[in-house]
């Protein structure tokens, strides 16, 4: 399988997995394609870390949204009907960390970001939070 076919089967397959779905909302998107909306400022899309939820577009892209304690990243195809391009938008917090790159991601960061389409307990939600308990126990 190439790369892009390995991307769109991981994406569709975690898009499929989520059941929580909330009704998208126009004012996510930024007007270039992107959802930096999403994740930021008063429309943002608040989860509890490691929670996830899915979205649709009005011109069916597919959207999902993982919580985690640095804010939500939302993952979703950069074209209509088509998985074979993942982008990512996340909170500036999230991104200043440098652990996910912002734009557009290949197979291996798709799996860091919604697991392996196996199981919710490997999202980027349950990694940075882990992190973050390891951190505050004083462990390093």
């Amino acid at each position: 399988m190439t790369q892009s076919s390995l991307v769109a089967a991981l994406f569709d397959k975690k898009f499929n997995m989520i059941t929580t779905e909330i009704p998208y909302d126009p004012a996510w998107n930024n007007n270039t394609g992107y959802f930096d909306n999403a994740v930021e400022g008063p429309n943002a899309v608040i989860l509890e870390p490691t929670m996830e939820a899915k979205s649709t577009t009005d011109n069916n892209r597919k959207l999902i949204f993982i919580g985690t304690v640095l804010g939500t990243i939302v993952v979703f195809q950069r074209y209509s009907g088509r998985s074979d391009v993942i982008v990512t938008n996340q909170t500036k917090a999230l991104h200043s960390t440098y652990l996910i790159p912002f734009g557009s991601i290949d197979y291996d960061t798709l799996v860091n970001v919604v697991g392996n389409g196996y199981s919710v307990e490997s999202n980027v939600g349950y990694w940075i939070n882990n992190i973050a308990q390891t951190l505050s126990k004083g462990v390093v």
